[in-house]
C-alpha cells in the first residue's frame, strides 16, 4: 500500500536526479489543482451526491473492511500516512531539504449525519496537517524502515536530520472532493418496513475525475 518516493539519496552525499524536479512540479500543479477544486465546490450531504458526479463532503473517518494500518515510524493505527524526511543543507543558509518521502493508505469509510462513503486513498491527492518535526536523536525505528526499503543510511550520521509523519486517523474530521459509485449499504437499515435498502458512495481516484482529500479545517467552508 505505499508509494515510496525518492527524491536525492546516497551513501556519501546526494544523488541528484535531472527529471525530478519537472516530476515533482507536475505533481504540485495536480495538487494544488485538487485541492482548489475541494475548497471551491460546494458542501454536501452525502445522501444527495449523485452517483457518477463530483461532490464535496465532510465527514468522521471510521475505519473499513481489514482496517487500519501501521504508520511507519510511530506505530500509531492510522487510515493514511506522509513521511517526509530532510537534511539541512551546508553553506549559510542552512536550509533543510527533502531527501525521502513516502506515503501509502488503505480504504477507509466516512460518515456525516446523511450516510457513509467508502474512500480509497490510492492515487489520490491529499493534504494532511503538519505534525510535529521530530529530530532524528533515537529514530531507530526511522533507520529500520529505509533499511526495509533497501536504502544506505549512512548518511544518518549528519545531526541535523530531522522526520514529520503526517497522519488521518480514525475519529478525524476530513474533507472529501471526487466522484463515486452507488452500492447497497450493508451497515444501513431501512427507515421503514417498505422502505428501500440504503445505499453508500464508493469514490476513487481516475483519469477522469481526481480524488482530493483534506484534513485541513479550513476546508469546511461552503464557498
Amino acid at each position: 500500500m505505499s508509494d515510496v518516493g525518492l527524491i536525492a539519496l546516497a551513501s556519501a552525499g546526494l544523488v541528484v536526479v535531472a527529471s525530478v524536479p519537472l516530476a515533482l512540479y507536475a505533481l504540485l500543479n495536480k495538487n494544488a489543482r485538487a485541492m482548489r477544486a475541494l475548497r471551491n465546490a460546494p458542501l454536501q450531504k452525502l445522501a444527495d451526491i449523485a452517483e457518477g458526479v463530483a461532490g464535496r463532503f465532510t465527514g468522521v473517518v471510521e475505519a473499513f473492511g481489514t482496517g487500519t494500518m501501521k504508520a511507519p515510524i510511530s506505530g500509531k493505527p492510522c487510515v493514511y500516512f506522509e513521511l517526509v524526511v530532510a537534511r539541512e543543507s551546508g553553506g549559510k543558509s542552512r536550509t533543510p531539504s527533502t531527501v525521502f518521502e513516502d506515503r501509502g493508505g488503505v480504504p477507509f469509510v466516512v460518515r456525516d449525519d446523511s450516510g457513509r462513503a467508502v474512500v480509497d486513498p490510492a492515487n489520490a491527492r491529499v493534504a494532511v496537517e503538519p505534525s510535529e518535526t521530530k529530530e532524528l536523536r533515537d529514530a531507530d525505528a526511522l533507520e529500520t524502515y529505509l533499511v526495509s526499503k533497501g536504502f544506505s543510511t549512512s548518511w544518518f550520521l549528519s545531526p541535523s536530520v530531522t522526520y514529520n509523519e503526517r497522519l488521518i486517523e480514525v475519529g478525524e474530521t476530513v474533507h472529501v472532493f471526487g466522484a463515486g459509485t452507488r452500492e447497497p449499504d450493508p451497515d444501513g437499515a431501512p427507515e421503514g418496513y417498505r422502505a428501500s435498502m440504503p445505499t453508500r458512495l464508493r469514490v476513487a481516484d481516475s483519469p477522469a475525475q481526481r480524488l482530493a482529500i483534506s484534513d485541513d479545517p479550513r476546508a469546511r467552508s461552503t464557498s
